[in-house]
């Protein structure tokens, strides 16, 4: 994998180099989106539990990740190399700088410079991948109003496990370009935990010289569309108060079948013992995601399931369990403009002797301006 990455690099550097002048300067455009929901929650927990019988909420929610604004600048020289820049600011609450990197292209790939997500995350298929809402794929959904810390992170296996630990990590990466339907990418963060050039290598959880790799299928067969994906990631965990922790070891995998509006999606993720103290019989979890949903016109309706289970920091502790079923839609009301809605219900279970279980029903209804 570094000969691949040594390779994109000098190959990028010998487009640079070999030709200079550039037909025009790079044209820059701006975008965004705003994003806001509603949501009504009704959390629960038996009687006599350890945790608050909070019943029925409701508030008014930001989506972060779907409220930026973006721009960018491309460019292609006279000697064919393709290259930009692009720059996202999230306002959700303070504005703050989201993502940003340079990068450079050609019949070879592409390679990127920068804080971005790593291969696993712009590569993977899952299960919310062909849903409207793809609610489980944020959590931001699933944490229930009033409820105990620790109730949505249950969620965070499906889609945001130890394999996607590089985030928005400065990192650099290469995307191949397709032979065959198949392409493959590879990534490499030299601290999970540096970001715009702040690193922080004694937070838990973190890894240095991280390294993803990925392999995907697109194809097409009388109409039936097929996708196929497979992803890797290994790193050197950082020690805590000398405490020795298990490097990054961790997998996912997933696929997707489409047909006359219908799309199916399966994903799954081992976390393995990845960030948890050496020896100690953890596991991080692992998780299966699925979704059904179905595109007519302006509108798609959905059906989601994930589940994420053997989550226990050590061999003697209770094991976390979740599951989450959704049924969602959206509709484009006009370009730009876009509403959706559904209905989650979800259940936690941390195994504990009496009164484990806890659920929530959450009803969603929000919009979204695109510009």
């Amino acid at each position: 994998m570094r000969k691949i990455l040594l390779t994109t690099s000098a190959l990028a550097g010998v487009a640079m180099v070999a030709g200079t002048a550039m037909a025009e300067a790079p044209k820059v455009t701006f975008s965004g989106s705003t994003d806001y929901y509603v949501r009504v929650t009704d959390y629960d927990t038996p009687t006599g539990g350890t945790e608050p019988q909070n019943g029925p909420g409701w508030d008014i929610n930001q989506h972060a990740p779907a409220s930026e604004l973006v721009w960018d600048a491309n460019a292609t020289a006279d000697n064919g190399l393709q290259f930009g820049a692009q720059i996202q600011l999230r306002y959700a609450g303070n504005a703050t700088t989201d993502e940003a990197w340079v990068d450079f292209a050609g019949s070879w790939g592409r390679v990127v410079l920068g804080d971005d997500d790593g291969v696993i995350d712009n590569n993977q298929i899952a299960g919310h991948s062909v849903l409207p809402i793809g609610a489980y794929d944020t959590g931001r959904f699933t944490g229930a109003i009033g409820s105990p810390a620790g109730w949505s992170s249950a969620f965070s296996g499906p889609t945001g496990g130890p394999a996607e630990a590089s985030e928005d990590s400065s990192k650099i990466a290469y995307y191949s370009p397709s032979f065959a339907g198949f392409s493959v990418g590879v990534s490499a963060t030299p601290d999970t935990s540096s970001t715009f050039g702040a690193t922080n290598t004694a937070t838990v959880g973190t890894y240095q010289n991280a390294v993803e790799a990925t392999l995907n299928y697109k194809g097409d067969f009388s109409g039936v569309g097929v996708g196929l994906f497979g992803g890797y990631a290994t790193g050197k965990a950082s020690a805590s108060n000398g405490v020795s922790r298990e490097d990054l070891d961790a997998f996912e995998l997933g696929g997707s079948v489409s047909v006359a509006g219908f799309a199916v999606a399966v994903g799954y993720s081992d976390g393995g013992e990845s960030g948890l103290v050496s020896n100690a019989g953890g596991d991080n979890g692992k998780a299966l995601t699925a979704g059904v949903a179905y595109s007519f016109g302006a509108g798609k309706v959905g059906v989601g399931y994930a589940t994420s289970w053997d989550a226990k920091t050590t061999a003697a502790s209770r094991e976390m369990e979740a599951e989450y079923y959704s049924v969602e839609g959206s509709y484009t009301i006009a370009q730009g403009l876009t509403g959706y809605g559904g209905v989650m219900f979800a259940t936690r279970d941390n195994n504990a002797a009496t009164n484990s279980e806890a659920d929530s029903t959450i009803f969603v209804l929000g919009t979204r301006v695109n510009f």
